[in-house]
């Protein structure tokens, strides 16, 4: 038995996988699925020094209120209305999807109620904060 094996196995497996996934996971998990710190680039991060972000989400959630992907919706509005990267967004819809499943009633008599403010910074601001990088209201 002479095995003439001459496995020269030539793979050349580059994997070239770029990851490019700018997956918005609008899951109500609130995690974001934008992974940590997706508003920290400069970019954003300059944006939101002068971004009007409780006028830009208010001018997001009416049109948005019925969507069946509320995260999705409110963050393709928000990027449109502020300029912030589709993955910085995806963090502010996620947080209005959270306001809504954990706040609404709190929330009723408008987002500046201290009981509103309370209650997303409670039930939505650590996971905000993890997926941006940045604190609530900065």
């Amino acid at each position: 038995d002479t095995d003439t094996d001459t496995d020269t196995d030539t793979d050349t497996d580059t994997d070239t996988d770029t990851d490019t996934d700018t997956d918005t996971d609008s899951d109500s998990d609130a995690d974001g699925g934008t992974g940590e710190g997706a508003c920290t680039n400069p970019d954003d991060m300059e944006i939101l020094e002068t971004a009007d972000v409780p006028t830009a989400m208010a001018g997001c959630i009416p049109g948005c209120a019925m969507a069946e992907d509320l995260a999705g919706c409110v963050a393709d509005c928000f990027a449109d209305e502020t300029g912030l990267s589709a993955e910085c967004s995806a963090c502010f819809g996620v947080m209005a999807e959270c306001t809504f499943d954990n706040c609404l009633d709190e929330c009723s008599g408008g987002s500046s109620s201290p009981e509103c403010q309370e209650c997303v910074g409670d039930a939505c601001g650590g996971s905000f904060e993890e997926c941006s990088g940045v604190p609530m209201g900065a």
